[in-house]
C-alpha cells in the first residue's frame, strides 16, 4: 500500500469558490497556490536526490512519474545539482519562492563551475532570485559565474568560437530559416547595421515593416546587391572599467544586449572603438 504522505491536496470546495471570489483573492489564491506547488516540487527533486547516484535513478523515475526518458533525466539532475551544489537556491524553493524552472537556470549557467564555485554564486544570488522571472534569472547568474569564474569565463568563450556555424532550415510554404552561430560581438555588430539601414529606409516613407525590410536588408548585403542607401557604420557598446581597459586588472566587461564578455574580448574591440567615457 502506497502512503499518501498527507499530500491530500485542497479543499474541494474550494474550486467551486474561485469563481465567486474578487479579484484581488483570486490574485492571492494564485500566488499561494504558486508557493505551495514550488514547496511541493522541492520535496519531489529532495527525494529523487535522496535515490542516490546510480544510472537507474532515472529510469525509476520516469516509470513512478511517467515520464519521458530525457524529462527523468533533467529532473534528476537538477535535484542532485540543488541537493549538492546550490543549497541556498534549493531553500528558496523548500519556502515555496521558486519554481523548479527558475531553478534550473542557476544550475544550468553553474554547470561548468566547480562544486565550490558553484556554492560561491549560489550564495550571492540567493536573495536576488525569488522576484525575477526566468531570463533574468539566466542574465543575473550568467554575470555572477563570471565574475567568480573570469578565466573560466573567458576560456569557455574562446572554446565557443571554434563552434560557429551557419545552417539552413527549410520551412513549410516556401521559406526557410538561415541560422548564423558567431561570437556576440559579431553578431550584434552584423544585426545593427541590418537594423540601422532598416530604419531609414522606413523613415523614407517604405511601406515595407521593420522586419521585412531587417530581412530584405540583410538579404541584399549577403548578396552583394547594393543597398538604397550608404549602410552607416554599426555600433556596438562594450561597458568596462578603467583599470580593466588598460590591463591592470581581468573583470568581465558587458557587451549591452549581450551579456558578459571576458577582459581581453572587451580590450581587443576597444582597441579599434570610438571611446565615450561614462563616469559613475
Amino acid at each position: 500500500m502506497t502512503e499518501n504522505w498527507g499530500f491530500s491536496g485542497p479543499d474541494p470546495e474550494l474550486y467551486d469558490r474561485i469563481a465567486h471570489l474578487d479579484r484581488d483573492d483570486k490574485i492571492s489564491l494564485l500566488a499561494g497556490a504558486e508557493a505551495c506547488s514550488n514547496a511541493y516540487q522541492a520535496v519531489k527533486l529532495a527525494v529523487m536526490a535522496a535515490l542516490g547516484d546510480a544510472d537507474s535513478v532515472a529510469k525509476e523515475v520516469a516509470l513512478e512519474l511517467h515520464y519521458g526518458a530525457r524529462q527523468a533525466e533533467g529532473q534528476v539532475s537538477l535535484a542532485r545539482d540543488l541537493a549538492q551544489r546550490l543549497p541556498a537556491t534549493f531553500e528558496a524553493m523548500r519556502r515555496g519562492a521558486l519554481d523548479p524552472y527558475r531553478a534550473s537556470k542557476v544550475a544550468d549557467q553553474t554547470a561548468v563551475l566547480t562544486d565550490e564555485q558553484a556554492r560561491e554564486v549560489d550564495a550571492q544570488v540567493a536573495g536576488k532570485i525569488a522576484a525575477r522571472d526566468a531570463t533574468s534569472v539566466r542574465r543575473l547568474v550568467n554575470r555572477t559565474v563570471a565574475r567568480v569564474d573570469p578565466d573560466g569565463h573567458a576560456r569557455r568563450c574562446e572554446e565557443r568560437k571554434r563552434s560557429r556555424k551557419v545552417q539552413l532550415c527549410h520551412e513549410d510554404d516556401g521559406m526557410a530559416t538561415l541560422y548564423a552561430y558567431l561570437p556576440a560581438e559579431i553578431a550584434a555588430t552584423i544585426y545593427t547595421r541590418v537594423d540601422r539601414v532598416a530604419r531609414r529606409l522606413r523613415s523614407n516613407g517604405e511601406e515595407r515593416t521593420l522586419d521585412e525590410l531587417r530581412a530584405d536588408v540583410f538579404s541584399d548585403l549577403c548578396l552583394g546587391v547594393a543597398c538604397e542607401v550608404e549602410p552607416p557604420r554599426a555600433e556596438v557598446f562594450v561597458y568596462l572599467d578603467f583599470l580593466t581597459w588598460t590591463g591592470l586588472r581581468n573583470e568581465p566587461a558587458e557587451l549591452a544586449g549581450h551579456g558578459p564578455i571576458p577582459a581581453q574580448l572587451a580590450r581587443e574591440i576597444a582597441a579599434n572603438a570610438t571611446i565615450r567615457r561614462v563616469i559613475t
